[in-house]
């Protein structure tokens, strides 16, 4: 229909979250809640109209990014406070509701995108507390590594990207 449509509120206030869809779920992960970041996680059950609260990130954080890869969500970058930037990579299992630690983003950054293509996630562009970022890495799941990519023609932060087929497209933003 071309109507928008009320569901069920977050169990919290939320801003400068991360969510990503799995099958028929949407995970609302870390954010602000007006008075500082933090690690929930909660998952909305479209079919039900529900939703449940999961087990927490290992810390907090805003503008950070997220991405699904099959049944697992994979989440990057971001801030505790606005003078302390993660370099730390989570991959949440959204079928043992477990978090485990992965090799750490080069960077610390945030308000940077990110896409996943096949196995590998690529990330670009941020805010790391001083200058916007033209950086970009990919990061590779089957092997936990990262490689730095080519810069991008621009410094970015704030901005969008996504995936056709095998080519990343990054739109807007501050530079």
């Amino acid at each position: 229909t071309d109507k928008w449509t009320t569901l069920t509120n977050c169990p919290a206030v939320r801003d400068n979250h991360a969510a990503v869809a799995v099958g028929n779920k949407i995970y609302v992960i870390g954010g602000n809640d007006g008075n500082k970041s933090n690690k929930t996680n909660y998952c909305y059950d479209t079919t039900t109209d529900k939703w449940t609260t999961l087990t927490s990130m290992p810390d907090e954080r805003g503008d950070h990014s997220a991405v699904a890869v099959g049944n697992k969500i994979y989440v990057m970058g971001g801030y505790k406070a606005y003078d302390t930037y993660h370099k730390t990579n989570y991959c949440y299992d959204t079928q043992t509701d477990k978090w485990t630690t992965l090799t750490n983003v080069p960077e610390a950054f945030n308000n940077h995108s990110a896409v996943a293509v096949d196995n590998k996630i690529y990330i670009m562009g941020g805010y790391d507390g001083y200058t916007y970022l033209d950086t970009s890495y990919c990061y590779d799941i089957d092997t936990d590594s990262w490689v730095a990519l080519d810069i991008l023609p621009a410094a970015r932060a704030d901005h969008a990207a996504v995936a056709v087929g095998n080519k990343i497209y990054a739109m807007g933003g501050y530079d």
